[in-house]
């Protein structure tokens, strides 16, 4: 699930098969990894700040997280939620594919839904 920082996508839990799509990506000098070798944990992907919705290098970077199968989590204590972005891309048209949310509802308790363009998160799509 990423966290989007002023300048950086930040990846956690197990990002093994997408450190390699990033290794063999347009993206790779982009990568922050634990270890520049193969086999190091991909941490972020940084893109250059400024406003997101404007930024076709980070709407680019998300797109193709999304392609790669990437969840994107709701979390209201970010100023523009990965989840919200990606609903924000759709209503715009610059995301015409679904994606994939995830959300937690409790203790060990996660759901994901996939929201497709025209629906609203949680809308029973």
């Amino acid at each position: 699930m990423p966290y989007i920082d002023e300048d950086r996508v930040r990846l956690e839990g197990d990002t093994g098969a997408l450190a390699d799509a990033v290794r063999a990506s347009r993206f790779r000098k982009q990568g922050v990894f634990t270890s520049p070798r193969p086999g190091g944990k991909l941490i972020a992907i940084r893109f250059r700040g400024g406003d997101r919705l404007e930024n076709r290098a980070f709407i680019a970077l998300l797109l193709w997280l999304n392609e790669q199968g990437v969840h994107f989590g709701y979390d209201y204590k970010q100023g523009m939620d990965p989840e919200g972005l990606m609903a924000t891309l759709q209503e715009r048209g610059m995301l015409t594919e679904p994606f994939r949310n995830i959300y937690w509802r409790g203790t060990d308790t996660w759901y994901s839904e996939e929201i497709r363009p025209g629906k609203d998160p949680g809308d029973g799509c």
